[in-house]
């Protein structure tokens, strides 16, 4: 019997072991053309939902499963440009090229949140603040 099992194929469902009656799948550990590891529909939707932050049934039902590659692939973009930052601002105390820490910091204060407009102010107001500065005063 022992022999038996060890001939199944792996990825195939084996039939149930006389000794207990229950049925065991076989993980399937292959490789693709390509020589990267194939994942189970499961493991993609597991995957998906630690990846996006969303429970299965939201992942299940309210994404279209041909929209989740891109899905993921937006966010790992979104990640790996949130990794690169890090190591620039890790960097830049021993960056010594002046041109190269200015891109840095160019890169950097052109993520910042841009401060509000200053609300527009009436022609009596402007005119005052026209005086205050001819006058001095700021």
């Amino acid at each position: 019997m022992a022999k038996e099992r060890h001939e199944c194929r792996p990825g195939k469902l084996k039939g149930p072991d006389s000794a207990d009656g229950a049925a065991v799948r076989a993980v399937d550990r292959s490789k693709d053309e390509s020589g990267r590891r194939t994942i189970t529909l499961d493991e993609f939707i597991l995957r998906c939902c630690i990846i996006l932050g969303k429970t299965q049934f939201e992942v299940e039902n309210e994404y279209c499963l041909i929209d989740l590659p891109q899905l993921l692939l937006i966010k790992d973009q979104i990640h790996a440009a949130e990794l690169l930052e890090q190591i620039d601002v890790e960097s830049f105390p021993h960056i010594m090229d002046k041109k190269a820490r200015e891109a840095i910091l160019k890169r950097i204060t052109r993520n910042l949140p841009k401060p509000p407009k200053a609300p527009s102010k009436s022609a009596e107001e402007q005119y005052q603040a026209q005086l205050a500065r001819m006058k001095g005063g700021g």
